[in-house]
């Protein structure tokens, strides 16, 4: 049976990750650290709705309402200010490419980057943006085409040139692509060519510069 991990549960574990993963490695071989919780523009916890087991391994779960409406399927996880560490442990002479698809909590990240002033330390973001979870009832952002016209006049003002992929619209949604059968189909664990051949070109868009007042299309095709 497929469920969570409690051992991924214990308090402390994500901030000894991140403590982790803010010292630059020095060995000859890459390093990955896996940090168990969700990212998000604040610590604490968030809810999550619709966590089947179906969903745990295509993707797709999304960030509960209130917690007092009953619902199935719904888990409670850790989460951590992603957006705060970045500005905290990147310099804007680093080279940070950031894959965000988090559910959601691109809002409160993004906006919190914008905010402090450290979206300058993210040279390309990959971005699937989600329908807003908790819309404000005034101003401010609602939705996804509002943050994204937030991060281009932030770019604009800022001089900074920000590469930003947008899924389904520069590439094709992962969520497609993490159907086991279609990487495994007969079991030998070897991603067959029909999978790889079908990637999605890329296209990308450079924010604009202020000098200009333009928009800077770049398009780069995968054949």
């Amino acid at each position: 049976t497929l469920k969570p991990e409690p051992a991924l549960l214990v308090s402390g574990l994500a901030q000894e990750r991140l403590l982790e993963a803010q010292f630059p490695y020095r060995g000859t071989r890459p390093r990955f650290t896996f940090v168990p919780a969700a990212a998000h523009g604040e610590d604490g916890h968030i809810n999550f709705d619709d966590v089947r087991p179906e969903q745990m391994i295509r993707g797709g779960a999304h960030p509960g309402a209130e917690a007092s409406r009953k619902v199935r399927h719904r888990m409670r996880v850790p989460a951590v200010d992603v957006a705060s560490w970045i500005g905290a442990n990147f310099r804007p002479t680093d080279i940070v490419i950031a894959k965000m698809d988090i559910e959601g909590s691109e809002y409160n990240v993004l906006e919190k980057l914008v905010a402090q002033g450290t979206l300058d330390r993210v040279d390309l973001l990959q971005l699937e943006c989600h329908i807003h979870p908790n819309p404000p009832t005034g101003g401010g952002v609602r939705n996804c085409a509002q943050l994204i016209q937030k991060v281009k006049r932030w770019c604009a003002d800022n001089h900074h040139q920000l590469a930003v992929l947008l899924e389904n619209q520069a590439t094709k949604g992962y969520d497609s692509l993490s159907t086991p059968a279609d990487y495994f189909p007969f079991g030998d664990f070897v991603p067959t060519m029909t999978a790889v051949a079908e990637r999605p070109v890329l296209t990308r868009y450079t924010c604009p510069t202020a000098e200009s007042g333009k928009t800077q299309n770049i398009i780069t095709r995968r054949q």
